[in-house]
């Protein structure tokens, strides 16, 4: 089955995670709007769409984006 998106398709989204403890106490809460090349998109179980290229994402918001997991769109 072919994914919806391409190669190299250019896209531009605001990405938000958000992390609650056991309490349902906010732990933590980034966004970040984040425009460029992405060779091979990934999807976060949200729905939301996430980059694979590291270079074009924030430091602080890479450093969030590697303690969760993402399926990527084959």
């Amino acid at each position: 089955m072919d994914s919806i998106f391409t190669r190299q398709q250019v896209i531009r989204g605001r990405y938000a995670i958000n992390t609650f403890d056991s309490n349902g106490k906010q732990l933590m809460m980034i966004e970040s709007l984040i425009t460029g090349q992405c060779d091979y998109p990934i999807v976060w179980p949200n729905g939301q769409l996430a980059y694979d290229w590291p270079e074009i994402w924030p430091k602080y918001f890479r450093i969030a984006v590697e303690k969760f997991a993402a399926s990527r769109i084959i």
